[in-house]
């Protein structure tokens, strides 16, 4: 399940929308093994409690340097996290979890609209790649990768791209 809430931060207004996210994990009869959110708002002093669903386990990458952004994963109780990692820059946000019995990567990630270089969303995909490689060398693990692109060269009317000249 991915999620763009345009902030769960329980500093704003937006308290009723983690009674929501709650309310729809409840009343599923199968549990998602995994939600990711993007845009939470969280900010470092954010409590976990705060933000707490029931049977869930929180991952999250704060955006530091501004208001918005950020993603964050919420991984069932039932499978056992034995690695994660988090990037976190003024435009971009990841966070990523190894569940070893399951032998699967869950990543959610987030870049702002306003980003303008190609360079820092690159340094948030090597951090991924670096990280699916830990574990790809007995067995290419199953990757979940959920986000918030934001990718203003994508025409979305036409299905076209700009072509820029430097690789992501």
């Amino acid at each position: 399940l991915l999620l763009n809430a345009r902030s769960l931060n329980p500093a704003g207004d937006n308290t009723w929308k983690i009674g929501l996210l709650r309310d729809t994990v409840s009343a599923t009869s199968v549990p998602y093994l995994a939600i990711a959110v993007t845009e939470t708002w969280f900010r470092p002093y954010t409590m976990d409690a705060a933000e707490k669903v029931d049977d869930y386990n929180l991952f999250r990458a704060d955006r530091l340097s501004r208001i918005g952004g950020g993603c964050a994963l919420f991984i069932h109780g039932s499978l056992a996290v034995t690695d994660q990692v988090v990037f976190s820059d003024k435009n971009n946000s990841l966070v990523a979890v190894f569940v070893k019995q399951i032998n699967t990567i869950y990543a959610a990630a987030y870049r702002s609209p306003t980003a303008s270089s190609v360079g820092d969303f690159r340094r948030l995909l090597i951090d991924l790649q670096i990280f699916i490689d830990k574990f790809s060398a007995d067995a290419v693990p199953d990757i979940f990768f959920f986000g918030d692109f934001n990718l203003p060269l994508f025409q979305w009317a036409d299905g076209s791209s700009v072509v820029i000249d430097q690789p992501i």
